[in-house]
């Protein structure tokens, strides 16, 4: 992404101009990609001889996030090849507003507005930048140097507008995708997703092969699924009619599943998504894959996860592998007495979920209900809707000794584990942190069985939890609407 700065023309050792035209933003482009060590020096930009202003590039990678710096959590591709012309461009973003302010000249905004130029010439655009005119061909169809007030005094009550600027983190807010503010990358993405494509052999020269690939560093299991399904809804939605393969292995990851080795996440648990093999994807002619990782910038993905429905997400794409559902019947059978009767399930999650959140940021949701709480819940379901046992689910050592002091202690149920005590540990940590500490730990196993205790959630006749996370999310995807009575804060709400 190349920015403009009109602010430091002048002040800047000049090692490399180009002359001001419509077209500057591909060769600067074309000299940062060519010039990988270059890309930290800022081009001067000039007219007639004078500085106009500088571009500057930025990576697409970047997130707003050190941790996830750290572990490569990127964003998008760095879109080092593109046009208007693009094969797969996905323009529905643009086709849900009337209208579009850019708040902000760089290089995607230029692009996005010739697109819409090209596509929607019915459409009024409108640039905060008064300078911006001079980056377009005489007598394209924008207006220059107005403020966003006149610019929206300009539309009919019943147009939309679009703002975009060129800063925005990772994070897509609900109240942003319902106003219709989204950066210049972000929109950039959610038109060039799906277009492109990389040529690993000539192998299924007819089919276009979708890769769902990324590292997942800290993300634990319940996280990963959330990733998976909702990107291969978004896949399904797009209407390109891709197949999709499944890789979640990268070499030197070192995530809560394996040490950094490299093995493949997603098939060490569930069946491929589609008969289109991970090896037969990297000898296909036809392969998307951007790696989109895991905090994306892709709008569609967070629509689709503020939408998601897991019951849907889970009937149409998560299949247990033969080996994990042996597993999961074994645990079921040693955990669960045979004529059990009427079973509440409990979520007690606590470890990151405990952090204190900037307000807006994941949302009041996402603050758990305390032990106490949570207990008190269990305790008044007990007695009104007489559940004989009550299965618990939860790494959490506080929670755990509640429940187990509690009147309602003979009635619970769970899978042994070691569990947590977070005042022992640094507040803000992350399990993955707290598991890095614990030599010798089998990330495998111990996310098959964390996968068992969802299973055994999702067979429950009741589900609570302390919070919307994502064991309660795919325990309710997997029961597929069995459940008598559910509260799940954000779920049913």
């Amino acid at each position: 992404m190349i920015l403009t700065d009109f602010e430091h023309a002048v002040h800047v050792q000049e090692k490399k101009s180009l002359e001001l035209s419509p077209d500057i933003f591909d060769e600067a482009r074309a000299l940062y990609r060519d010039i990988p060590e270059y890309r930290y020096d800022p081009i001067v930009v000039k007219h007639n001889g004078e500085r106009v202003c500088l571009l500057r590039w930025k990576s697409n990678n970047i997130t707003s996030s050190k941790r996830q710096n750290l572990y490569r959590i990127a964003t998008c591709g760095e879109y080092w090849h593109y046009s208007t012309e693009d094969e797969r461009m996905d323009l529905r973003l643009l086709q849900e507003a009337d209208a579009f302010y850019f708040e902000d000249l760089d290089e995607y905004s230029t692009v996005i507005a010739k697109i819409i130029q090209k596509y929607y010439p019915e459409k009024n655009m409108y640039f905060r930048e008064e300078r911006a005119e001079a980056f377009f061909e005489q007598g394209f169809g924008a207006v220059f140097g107005i403020d966003p007030e006149t610019a929206a005094g300009r539309q009919s009550g019943n147009n939309r507008m679009m703002k975009i600027s060129a800063a925005g983190g990772v994070v897509i807010t609900k109240e942003q995708m319902g106003n219709l503010e989204y950066s210049s990358l972000q929109v950039m993405h959610s038109i060039y997703w799906m277009s492109q494509e990389v040529h690993f052999g000539d192998k299924n020269p007819d089919r276009l092969i979708a890769l769902i690939k990324s590292p997942l560093a800290f993300e634990g299991l319940a996280g990963t699924l959330r990733y998976v399904l909702n990107k291969a809804a978004a896949i399904e939605e797009s209407g390109f009619g891709a197949d999709m393969a499944v890789d979640l292995g990268i070499l030197s990851d070192e995530n809560q599943f394996f040490p950094g080795s490299g093995e493949n996440v997603w098939e060490a648990y569930f069946e491929p998504l589609s008969e289109v093999s991970v090896t037969d994807a990297y000898e296909s002619a036809h392969v998307v894959c951007s790696m989109e990782a895991m905090k994306t910038v892709n709008p569609w993905l967070w629509k689709q996860d503020a939408s998601s429905d897991y019951e849907k997400l889970v009937s149409k794409y998560l299949r247990f592998n033969a080996r994990t559902r042996e597993y999961l019947e074994k645990q079921y059978r040693e955990t669960i007495p045979a004529h059990a009767g009427k079973l509440l399930g409990v979520v007690g999650r606590g470890s990151d979920y405990n952090m204190t959140l900037p307000k807006g940021y994941k949302g009041e949701l996402m603050r758990p209900l305390s032990p106490e709480e949570i207990l008190k819940k269990t305790m008044d379901l007990v007695e009104r809707d007489g559940y004989e046992y009550v299965f618990l689910a939860t790494e959490d050592q506080v929670v755990f000794d509640l429940y187990m002091k509690s009147p309602v202690k003979d009635k619970v149920l769970y899978v042994p584990q070691e569990r947590i005590t977070y005042s022992e540990h640094d507040q803000t940590a992350y399990l993955a942190d707290i598991y890095k500490e614990q030599e010798g730990r089998d990330g495998y196993s111990e996310s098959l069985r964390y996968l068992g205790i969802i299973n055994i959630l999702s067979r429950c006749d009741a589900l609570i939890s302390t919070t919307m996370c994502g064991a309660a999310k795919i325990a309710w995807g997997l029961n597929q609407g069995r459940y008598t009575y559910i509260d799940v804060p954000g779920l049913n709400s």
